[in-house]
Parts: C-alpha cells; sequence; structure tokens
C-alpha cells in the first residue's frame, strides 16, 4: 500500500499550531503538559492508517466520522486507564485524501478536541490530513520559504475594518525592484480567509512549486467572502445584510486598490487572477466572469458558474451574459479560464451539468483559453497544485 513514513514524520506537522505525529515527550506545541495528554490526538501510521487515541475517562462513548461523503462511522474502543482509541485503515481512506473535516460525537454531543487541529472558519471544525503518496507538496522542505501576512484594511462598501492575508513568496524580500502577479483566491462555504494558508497550506505548495521551476512566484490574496446575515429580528433569518453582490464590491473598490498601494503587483488585468474553491468559485464566477475587465485569469474550482445565494437558477445569473454567443469576445478577455471538477461531485449535481451544457452550447468549452480538467473518483476537492496553472 505504500511507506507514509515521510509524511509522519515531516515538521509539517507541528508547524502553523498544527499536529499530526508523535509528539516529543511531554511537549504539546512546546508547552510541557500532562503526558497522558501528550499522548492524545490522531496520528498517521507509516502504512497510511490514521490512529486515534483521545484520553476521556469519564466519556462512555465516541464516535468518529471523517469528512462529509458517507465515510463509515469509527466506533472508538474505551481502554481501561481512560483512553479511547480505534484505527481508519487506509483501504478505507484512499478516496478521502487530503485535509479533512473530522467530526468528534463524545456520547452524543459534537466535540471540538483542541488536540487535533483545528481550521477555523464560521464553524471551527478538527481536520486531519490524508496523504497522497504521488504528491506531497504541501510538506515542508528546504527550499526558500515565503511569508504570510495579515493585513488590515478599510472597507468604505462595509465600513468595517476588513483582514486580509497575502502570501509573497521568498524572493520579494530581497529583489526589492520586481513586480509580481496576484491572484485573489477565495474560501469556500464555512471558511474564512485563514484557510488557504492554515488547512490549504498555499504558502508551503507555493514554496515547493516555485523552488521546483513548477510555477512562477506570485502573490496570493485571500479575503473574507461569506455573505453576513442580519442580526434583525424583525428580517427574515436568511436574509443578508450583503452577500456576492457586496463581497464583490469590497473586492473591486477596497482590496485591490489597498493591495496594489501596499505591495508590488503588476497592475493590470494580464497579471490579476480570481480563482476559488466550492462557494469561493461562485465567488470567482462572479467576480471574474463578471469583471473581465478587471480579471483576466480566472479559476472556477470544485464549483459551479452561478451564485447561489444571488440566483440559484442558471438563467438569472446576469453576470456572465456578455459571453453569451460571443466567442471572440471571451477570448479577448481572458488568458486562461480554467474548471476543475471531481467526477463523483460533478454527476451527483444537476447544477454542474447545467452548466457545463451552458459552456457547451455556447462553443466555450472548445476555446483555446479555456482549460477543462476532471478527477476521475474525485469528490468535492481539487488539489490545489492546479492553482497554479491561472497564474503561469
Amino acid at each position: 500500500m505504500g511507506d507514509f513514513a515521510k509524511f509522519a514524520e515531516n515538521g509539517y506537522y507541528h508547524c502553523v499550531s498544527d499536529h499530526f505525529g508523535e509528539f516529543p515527550p511531554q511537549i504539546v506545541r512546546g508547552t510541557r503538559v500532562d503526558p497522558e495528554l501528550g499522548r492524545t490526538g490522531a496520528f498517521l501510521q507509516s502504512n497510511g492508517d490514521v490512529f486515534f487515541n483521545l484520553f476521556y475517562p469519564d466519556a462512555n462513548e465516541i464516535k468518529i466520522r471523517i469528512g462529509y461523503q458517507n465515510t463509515a462511522e469509527l466506533v472508538l474502543e474505551k481502554t481501561e486507564d481512560g483512553y479511547f482509541c480505534g484505527t481508519y485503515h487506509y483501504p478505507e481512506l484512499i478516496d478521502q485524501r487530503g485535509k479533512r473535516t473530522i467530526k468528534i460525537y463524545i456520547d452524543g454531543i459534537l466535540h471540538i478536541e483542541p488536540r487535533i487541529p483545528v481550521i477555523g472558519g464560521d464553524i471551527p471544525e478538527n481536520y486531519i490530513d490524508l496523504p497522497d503518496l504521488e504528491w506531497d507538496d504541501y510538506l515542508i522542505k528546504d527550499v526558500p520559504h515565503g511569508s504570510v501576512s495579515y493585513d488590515i484594511y478599510w472597507s468604505k462598501t462595509a465600513h468595517e475594518w476588513r483582514r486580509c492575508l497575502v502570501y509573497t513568496p521568498y524572493e520579494y524580500r530581497h529583489e526589492p525592484d520586481k513586480k509580481y502577479p496576484v491572484m485573489y483566491l477565495h474560501h469556500g462555504g464555512n471558511g474564512n480567509e485563514t484557510q488557504w494558508f492554515f488547512g490549504g497550506k498555499a504558502n508551503f505548495i507555493l514554496d515547493n512549486l516555485i523552488a521546483e521551476g513548477k510555477a512562477e512566484p506570485f502573490i496570493i490574496v485571500c479575503n473574507y467572502n461569506s455573505p453576513h446575515f442580519s442580526m434583525d429580528a424583525s428580517k427574515h433569518r436568511d436574509e443578508y445584510e450583503y452577500g456576492m453582490e457586496e463581497f464583490c464590491r469590497i473586492l473591486l473598490e477596497d482590496c485591490i486598490p489597498y493591495i496594489e498601494k501596499e505591495y508590488r503587483v503588476i497592475a493590470d488585468k494580464w497579471h490579476r487572477a480570481t480563482a476559488g474553491l466550492s462557494y469561493g468559485c461562485m465567488v470567482t464566477s462572479y467576480t471574474g466572469l463578471g469583471h473581465p475587465e478587471v480579471f483576466g485569469n480566472v479559476g472556477l474550482i470544485s464549483g459551479g458558474l452561478r451564485c447561489k445565494d444571488y440566483a440559484p437558477k442558471l438563467e438569472d445569473n446576469h453576470h456572465f451574459d456578455w459571453m453569451k454567443g460571443n466567442n471572440r469576445a471571451f477570448l479577448d478577455a481572458y488568458r486562461l479560464v480554467y474548471r476543475s471538477s471531481g467526477t463523483v461531485e460533478f454527476y451527483d449535481s444537476n447544477d454542474h451539468k447545467e452548466d457545463e451544457a451552458f459552456l457547451e452550447a455556447e462553443g466555450i468549452l472548445k476555446l483555446p483559453n479555456f482549460h477543462r480538467e476532471w478527477f476521475e473518483g474525485g469528490r468535492h476537492q481539487t488539489r490545489i497544485d492546479q492553482i497554479t496553472a491561472i497564474e503561469n
């Protein structure tokens, strides 16, 4: 089945407040703790299995589910010394490779375990990484490493301070006269601006791909893109104070001007990209396909062309009306439009099928600046190394 030892031993699992391997004796994240708690967590084995060992002596039952794709439930076995332990065997996980959220139920109540990595967002969740033996670019390697900065800017659109995370490649600090392309990368539903870095490891991946000559250095900017719900009790509980349209204005009128003032970016559409996953794919569609004067490169990853919080029906999405019957305009507008899907998620979604039929009917699928990629057997996921195609 393969040797996962290099993944289990890599320092990546001890970086950025993550852990996913054996702890140094009695030490968790540099702090001395009860040695019993130091043995608590999720541990990748050299054969690809994931072993859970959770210390809850007062609990009666612990169950774990990985992801949301009907993975079999794992019931942990309680030991005499207060641990609950159990193993997901690699063959059960082969279709779950990548970052996967896990749900831990302690006596029937969903629980966040602080000694297993937690990804923040609208809903904090535990997660584990399930390695792919054919792809190790997200590990920390002995290459020059870029930086991730937290930037604060004022949004006149939202009338509030906003935070974005900005990745700059290693050479940015050492070549002060050089300017760089920039990608505005959008997270999926229930996420936030931290997820492409703290969960997706975009910085490590770009460090490695740049070092290997597989990607040109570029800047990544991540914003919080999810809609704000109204807190006014007189309004419907699903009514937005702002949604897709307002975020698009924040991006175009507030964030991009800030980035182009504060960072050395090449400020033209041909060196400006927008890309996103899932809900972030819909954000990308609305910003990228809706504003070809701003973006010359678009990445639509595991998601639809339509904007569900804006207009669920394809015919009600008018941000790409200009594309209809106008292949010449599409060819002139973009250097690259990239769309990827897992085959499983695609065939499970009528929305994706309708979007594909639209692209085919308009002849866009055959245009030289449109690249369609399929991941056989893939679910709601796409490997992040594919986003580099948008800036290469």
